[in-house]
This record gives C-alpha cells, structure tokens and sequence, in this order.
C-alpha cells in the first residue's frame, strides 16, 4: 500500500513538473511574441 502511495505522488509531482515546464515556456513565448494573442496568456492585455 505505501509503495502504490509513493508511486501515486511520483506521478502527482512529475506532472507538476511538466505543468509548470509547459508554463514557462508558454511565458516565454508570449514575451517573445508580444503582439500574438495565446489563450490563458497575458500577452494581449496592454502594457
């Protein structure tokens, strides 16, 4: 039971990870590219 627990949170944290490495490069591109309007960005509203 504690191994599937572990393995539970593993999961949890690597997505995590990958969430907030997917969201990085989202905020990145949008700092790049000011003027493109991405959803959930905020690289449409004015400066």
């Amino acid at each position: 039971m504690h191994r599937v627990e572990t393995s539970y949170k593993a999961r949890m944290e690597e997505r995590l990870r990958r969430y907030e490495a997917h969201m990085l490069a989202k905020a990145k591109e949008a700092q790049l590219l000011p003027n493109s309007c991405h959803p959930f960005s905020c690289a449409c509203w004015p400066p």
